[in-house]
């Protein structure tokens, strides 16, 4: 269970990551959950992809294209705060 300084915290990233969706594809999710435990971070975005990827991802060429697509995204955006 979060504490209320990880639930406003969790809060904050949220809706940065609904902002920084809808800056970066033009689509904002329809939600956003975040988990914080230790030194984990998990945000899932539900809903977040648009019409069009929803039509190409019906075909594993497709599917491909728009994982490799969110995957370029995300590391372009996060690359300096990665840690592997």
């Amino acid at each position: 269970m979060m504490n209320g300084t990880h639930s406003r915290m969790a809060e904050e990233i949220a809706r940065a990551a609904s902002a920084f969706e809808l800056r970066a594809t033009g689509h904002a999710p329809e939600s956003v959950t975040v988990v914080i435990s230790d030194q984990t971070l998990v945000i899932t975005l539900h809903g977040a992809l648009s019409l069009a990827e929803q039509a190409l991802i019906q075909s594993p060429v497709g599917a491909a294209q728009v994982q490799a697509f969110h995957q370029q995204l995300i590391a372009s955006a996060t690359g300096p705060f990665r840690q592997e």
